[in-house]
């Protein structure tokens, strides 16, 4: 019996290789991840507000519009019946104080677009475009 060799000697010296991840590797993996989530996802939300927003700053324009071409063959600005309605998901639009010299188009924010810093955008007559409560409508 001396004379042999057990083949399970062998083996013992030999490194054996690694397969997959360690978990050190995938909790470094998992914070860096979060981190870069809880960056990258207020900003990706705030562009999409603001997406938004300029969407329906150009609605209240081509409101504004369909107003004059009312006023031109009318002798008051048009009636949400009046005037074709808007097309926005993520505001509603209300035609106010509209008379034979006046008219507020109101844009409110509904959904989670009401979390947005302008809040409820408005035109009026003058063309003069406003946000609640932002300094850059």
């Amino acid at each position: 019996m001396s004379g042999r060799k057990t083949h399970s000697a062998q083996y013992m010296c030999i490194p054996r290789r690694q397969d997959g991840f360690t978990l050190m590797e995938l909790m470094v993996t998992l914070v860096i991840i979060s981190l870069l989530a809880t960056i990258a996802i207020p900003f990706y939300l705030s562009q999409m507000r603001e997406g938004r927003r300029a969407e329906a700053k150009t609605e209240l324009m081509r409101l504004a519009q369909e107003q004059e071409k009312w006023r031109t063959t009318h002798t008051t600005y048009g009636t949400s019946g009046d005037i074709p309605p808007a097309t926005l998901s993520y505001y509603s639009v209300a035609i106010s104080n509209n008379g034979a010299s006046t008219y507020t188009l109101t844009a409110t924010p509904t959904g989670d677009q009401a979390n947005d810093s302008c809040g409820a955008l408005s035109i009026t007559q003058t063309g003069n475009l406003t946000a609640a409560s932002c300094s850059d409508p």
